[in-house]
């Protein structure tokens, strides 16, 4: 006997709520009325051509065959069911592709995937009622564009500090509306409790964060994957011999494994040196490994030496200004912060600390402040000044007063800080504005400060 075609039009309905009908709906809308337009039809092939490159398809598929494999796993020990097929394949495409895209593209991974699950597991209760018990077709269609308008007014009232009052009127707006969405669902949870499928419901309120923590292994394989393809980019240039250089990026793989950090200072190194046989790239790599051994053991220095380079790069943590790792750079060695921006200068002033020595010892410590318009050079003044009386305190033990701002470098210049010698460099911009160079240099033995310069 046929199916009834309206029975079957009314359950294909049925498979999405009214809130994601809704936001197809808009969707649709806004890409007809955009498709008139012959600029924007040329982008949006551009963008579907990005998408369906071999490097995304090949990424994608692999994905989904991962994502099968759990699935079937987890139905085959009772964990999902086949009803839970629509909330699984909504969770692979809003949620799994964006999160393993993230962590292949991220250079760190620390704290990534707690974070993760730490917002999916805080927001498992609204997302799960805010899913089931949504309004009339018609209310969504309303609720959609304005929730969509409120959040692009809310992200261009937090810019300024002028608009915060618009902000703050913005944010009650959206949380009170959100709020009753949540009060609503959340009551005709309760009242229909007695008539719900509570195993549906509890496996609604499971399904998407244990989906989570199964990817967490191909999110992580991704990131590797990614870390190793970009650093083996350029290889080429840095080690021309086809063999040498396939031979370099295999032990790589076998010497440093997860540590991609490791593997990016091997990379830098290579720029240096260049090598030119088996010997040598192994050389760079214990070189690398030998001072990360060097940093976990954090070794004593002689005062009289200078500072332990791991440990001075602490110094201004309580400022925001922690180096990179401490390594060479032909002769000498270094590690230095990003430039840091103080303010909303156009171009902002920044900041940036640098820890420089020898492979023993670190004996110049360098802040230096660009200032770079006069949006408020007083106040990045200040910021120096400030982290400045810090990184003499931890490298002296002695910490200047408050000074005077107009003449705190004379004032700090007269003082004795024993064994370390304070100079300054200020060098002006052709924009007008100027850089500040304050150096803190230990004073060594002559055949030392030498073979130090």
């Amino acid at each position: 006997m046929m199916d009834d075609p309206f029975a079957l039009l009314t359950g294909a309905i049925e498979v999405l709520s009214t809130r994601e009908w809704a936001i197809f709906a808009w969707l649709t809308a806004i890409v007809c009325l955009l498709s008139f337009k012959q600029a924007i039809r040329t982008a949006m092939f551009g963008v579907v051509k990005a998408v369906f490159n071999l490097h995304f398809i090949r990424w994608f598929v692999l994905l989904t065959i991962y994502m099968a494999i759990v699935v079937w796993i987890l139905w085959m020990v009772g964990l999902w069911h086949p009803s839970q097929t629509k909330t699984t394949l909504f969770w692979l495409v809003f949620s799994a592709i964006a999160a393993s895209f993230t962590a292949a593209m991220k250079e760190k991974l620390s704290g990534l995937f707690e974070g993760w699950l730490k917002a999916t597991l805080t927001l498992l209760l609204f997302e799960f009622i805010a899913t089931n018990y949504t309004l009339s077709f018609l209310a969504e269609l309303i609720l959609t564009p304005v929730l969509f308008l409120l959040g692009a007014m809310l992200a261009i009232a937090s810019r300024e500090e002028r608009f915060r009052a618009v902000r703050i009127l913005i944010e009650w707006l959206i949380i009170s509306i959100t709020a009753w969405m949540f009060l609503r669902g959340l009551y005709l949870l309760i009242t229909g409790w007695n008539d719900a499928d509570k195993l549906g419901l509890l496996r609604d309120v499971y399904t998407p964060p244990l989906l989570s923590l199964t990817l967490i292994p191909f999110a992580y394989v991704m990131f590797l994957y990614a870390r190793y393809e970009s650093a083996f980019v350029g290889m080429k240039f840095l080690i021309p011999d086809p063999k040498l250089r396939h031979y370099a990026e295999g032990m790589s793989i076998i010497v440093f494994g997860p540590r991609t950090q490791l593997l990016y200072r091997w990379k830098r190194a290579l720029g240096s040196e260049k090598p030119s046989s088996r010997a040598d790239v192994i050389k760079l790599m214990k070189e690398v490994l030998d001072h990360h051994k060097r940093e976990r053991a954090l070794p004593e220095v002689d005062p009289s030496r200078g500072w332990c380079p791991i440990r001075a790069g602490w110094f201004l943590k309580a400022h925001d200004l922690i180096p990179g790792d401490y390594h060479r750079l032909d002769d000498e060695y270094y590690s230095c912060t990003p430039l840091t921006e103080l303010n909303a200068g156009l171009p902002a002033d920044n900041i940036a600390y640098y820890v420089e020595g020898n492979k023993e010892a670190a004996t110049r410590l360098r802040l230096v402040l660009n200032v770079n318009s006069d949006y408020d050079p007083e106040c990045s003044e200040i910021t120096l000044l400030t982290a400045l009386q810090t990184l003499i305190k931890e490298a002296t033990g002695y910490y200047p007063m408050t000074l005077e701002l107009q003449k705190w470098r004379e004032s700090l210049s007269a003082h004795d800080l024993g064994t370390v010698e304070l100079t300054w460099e200020v060098m002006p911009f052709n924009n007008g504005g100027y850089q500040i160079k304050a150096l803190l240099t230990k004073k060594l033995p002559p055949h030392e400060n030498r073979s130090n310069r």
